[in-house]
């Protein structure tokens, strides 16, 4: 098997390369898939508990503004649960975008290679003349 990262030859049964040490493509390891599908449902679940919960506070912000004394301890109590709510909701869209970027495949590593600098020293020797 040819390593994808520096191009050696390897046995068929590494999973790493012997030269630079990346990892042999294989194909997917089923924990691998596994873990990227579990991802991939988190962000969907969280994606849609964020709705709901920003869906909850627009609900209390109705309800407080159903007051007609705005002034009430109980309507300020109902804004700031609305508040909560909309901040909870935004804070999952956050968490359910972290999980979906988790259940993406990682870029494959390229190999830079460094070229040697090739400098040419002037090797003259100047003889100086003694009198």
């Amino acid at each position: 098997m040819k390593c994808s990262y520096c191009g050696s030859e390897n046995p068929d049964d590494k999973r790493f390369c012997g030269d630079c040490g990346s990892p042999l493509k294989s194909g997917a390891t089923p924990f691998t898939s596994l873990q990227k599908g579990v991802a991939r449902k988190i962000g969907y679940i969280f994606a849609s508990m964020s709705i709901l919960l920003i869906l909850i506070g627009l609900g209390f912000k109705n309800q407080a503004d159903g007051f007609l004394i705005h002034d009430t301890v109980l309507s300020h109590t109902l804004l700031n649960i609305a508040w909560l709510f909309g901040l909870l909701g935004v804070a999952g869209f956050f968490v359910s975008g972290l999980a979906y970027l988790l259940s993406l495949p990682m870029p494959a590593k390229k190999k830079v290679e460094v070229k040697p600098e090739t400098t040419k020293e002037s090797t003259e020797v100047v003889e100086g003349k003694s009198e």
